[in-house]
This record gives structure tokens, C-alpha cells and sequence, in this order.
């Protein structure tokens, strides 16, 4: 069965701390059947701001995008996000990956930590 998705061999960003994954890598790590691909945490007043701000520029800065990144379809991804007013953010996100996980059985395609899955 093929992804629904197209996978680029390269990684378009050129900046010597963002080492591309190999196709293979990124085959096994889709989630086939959600249109999630990343969930992350923003704090602070200038959260979301600064959480995207160097995303969307696929900056050094936000090694977490080299998984999207090498989506052709990254363009086109759409944002969302939700407002967990006295709740701490890591746990947020936390939860959202448990839950994802209990669904999927996965992370999230691009939820990476250094040495592994999240």
C-alpha cells in the first residue's frame, strides 16, 4: 500500500544542524489514516508567535520541522492550535501524544525526539 503523502529525498533546508531523514525513516514513521503530522506546545505571551515564527521560515531553530518539511505537501499544512489557559503546555502536549498513541499506535509522523521516537 502506498502513503498518501509524497516524501521529498532531500531535505529542502540547507543548514548544517538539520541532517534529513532517510525515506525509509519517514515511511515508518507515517500515520496512515490521520491528518495529524506534528503536535507541539507553545508558552508564554509570545507563544504560538514564537513557536511558529522560525517554523514557518523552516529555520535552524526548529529541528522538530525536518520530518514536515520533507513532505512535498508541507506548503500547504494547515495550524491549529488551543488555548490551555491553566494548564502547563508540556503536559498538554503530553497528553495529546498519549492519547494519539493510544489511537494510532504511533507518534505523531514528525514528534521525534533525539534518539528515538517521543
Amino acid at each position: 500500500m502506498n502513503p498518501p503523502h509524497t516524501l521529498l529525498e532531500e531535505n529542502p533546508v540547507r543548514r548544517a544542524r538539520l541532517r534529513k531523514y532517510t525515506l525509509d525513516d519517514l515511511n515508518r514513521r507515517w500515520v496512515a489514516g490521520t491528518p495529524v503530522v506534528y503536535i507541539g506546545k507553545a508558552m508564554g505571551q509570545e507563544g504560538l508567535r514564537d513557536r511558529l515564527k522560525p517554523f514557518s521560515k523552516k529555520s535552524a531553530s526548529h529541528s522538530g520541522g525536518r520530518a514536515i518539511w520533507q513532505l512535498q505537501e508541507a506548503d500547504s499544512l494547515l495550524v491549529c492550535w488551543k488555548e490551555t489557559p491553566g494548564y502547563p503546555a508540556d503536559r498538554v502536549e503530553d497528553d495529546l501524544i498519549d492519547q494519539f498513541k493510544a489511537v494510532y499506535g504511533l507518534t505523531p509522523f514528525a514528534n521525534v525526539r533525539e534518539g528515538g521516537h517521543h
